[in-house]
């Protein structure tokens, strides 16, 4: 009871709902730093890919997706090397 257990909260039989999360929300309650965060979002990207090399683990590998509105890469193993 005296430690901190946050996997006390993890049911083991969960599944999440498909296309349940929307990082901006939508309609009348969109974020408002939305667009900043995009901003934000950019530049870290562009930071990553100036200081870093990233290549797929296996490219023989076929990549795995999955959605509807968004598609989203299942198990995409990639190498990450600080360029020269």
């Amino acid at each position: 009871p005296n430690k901190f257990n946050p996997d006390r909260w993890m049911d083991e039989n969960f599944e999440p709902k498909k296309n349940s999360f929307f990082m901006f929300g939508g309609g009348l309650r969109l974020c408002p730093g939305r667009k900043l965060a995009k901003i934000e979002l950019v530049c870290l990207m562009a930071l990553l890919f100036r200081k870093y090399e990233i290549d797929l683990a296996d490219v023989n590998t076929p990549i795995k997706t999955s959605g509807s509105l968004m598609i989203l890469s299942i198990d995409l193993l990639v190498e990450v090397r600080l360029k020269n």
